[in-house]
């Protein structure tokens, strides 16, 4: 038996405990006392040790044996169920990044989605299906504001929006998908971005620009704010900032808790601009110009679209890197590359056109 384990345990790369259960279930142990030119074909192939139950794919190389010393072990990503116990893992590790004003240390990171074409494609349909928002997908496309580079040049990637959730912080789920492949669950983008809004260093130069850019849209409408209602907009939008649930009413009595209120724009477009300075980072949103009904008639603008600087942060202190939001039918989502096997050069040239 020992002979056999370390030879499984060679081939495989298994620990010690588990290639001795995977043998003793399989009834391996009892090729033991055969010669040992009788043990080593069913070694060569490991799915011929493997339980019932241990799915292998048919277009999967078997594993070949090498040696450690010569040639390091290259790991491959693929497809997975990310456990709790990781993903609370990694989000202490963000969060451990800030004090305890909420003000996080982000170090430029982009998540990105495995190579899934080298899945059979009813099992790449099927991930795709849980992964990615296909109708946000399909809309900016048909719009033409998603992926028509890679039809102008097809070695250019394709960005697909993950799924996100709705519950009224789509906003920050969306940004934190995007750099770290989870969910905002434990509201720590939230909590950065009304601190910064609420007391941050760059506060007043925020409210200055925000308190401009308001000037000029009520102009176009005739309004005129007098200082206190000025000081009642500020509040309110860092009020929607917060990550305290507010409890609201609905028609029938009941209660709901929630973020944000209802409106038609859950996150006011300045947010976007605040978090870009939160993540001392640019942030692009791709979306349409107009809000369309069923038939396709335009009857809103969209403002969300275009670029967000952190114009009142340092050259010196910003992430040049971008990070890509999609916005549709008052959702956000991350828009993420998927893993290719082209040359790096060929895909900095096509990330520099886009």
């Amino acid at each position: 038996m020992d002979i056999v384990l370390s030879d499984f345990v060679r081939s495989t790369g298994a620990e010690p405990g588990l290639a001795r259960d995977l043998l003793e279930g399989t009834g391996a142990a009892g090729r033991a006392a055969q010669p040992r030119g009788d043990i080593k074909p069913a070694l060569e192939d490991p799915a011929a040790a493997a339980p019932p139950w241990i799915w292998r794919s048919a277009a999967r190389p078997p594993l070949q044996r090498q040696d450690d010393a010569v040639q390091e072990k290259r790991l491959s990503r693929g497809i997975s169920h990310a456990s709790s116990a990781i993903v609370s893992l990694a989000r202490s590790h963000v969060s451990s990044n800030g004090g305890s004003e909420h003000l996080l240390e982000m170090p430029v990171c982009t998540f990105q989605l495995p190579d899934l074409t080298i899945y059979s494609e009813e099992f790449r349909s099927f991930i795709e299906r849980d992964l990615i928002e296909q109708s946000m997908l399909v809309a900016l496309e048909q719009a033409g504001r998603l992926n028509w580079w890679a039809n102008v040049d097809p070695s250019c990637q394709r960005l697909l929006p993950l799924a996100t959730t709705g519950d009224g912080n789509c906003l920050l789920h969306a940004a934190s998908l995007g750099m770290w492949g989870f969910h905002d669950r434990d509201l720590m983008l939230r909590k950065s971005l009304h601190t910064l809004m609420d007391k941050g260093a760059e506060r007043e130069a925020l409210k200055r620009r925000w308190r401009w850019q308001q000037t000029q849209q009520n102009k176009e409408s005739g309004l005129v704010y007098t200082e206190d209602e000025w000081q009642k907009e500020w509040n309110e939008l860092i009020k929607l900032a917060s990550s305290e649930p507010r409890v609201h009413y609905g028609p029938n009595g009941s209660a709901c808790a929630g973020y944000v209120q209802g409106s038609t724009y859950q996150i006011p477009e300045f947010h976007v601009f605040v978090l870009a300075h939160v993540l001392k980072r640019p942030i692009v949103v791709v979306a349409d110009t107009m809000l369309r009904d069923s038939g396709g008639e335009a009857f809103a603008p969209i403002p969300f679209g275009g670029i967000y600087l952190p114009l009142e942060v340092p050259a010196n202190k910003c992430h040049r890197s971008p990070l890509v939001l999609a916005y549709d039918q008052a959702h956000f989502s991350a828009l993420v590359s998927m893993e290719q096997k082209e040359p790096a050069k060929e895909q900095g040239r096509c990330y520099r056109r886009i």
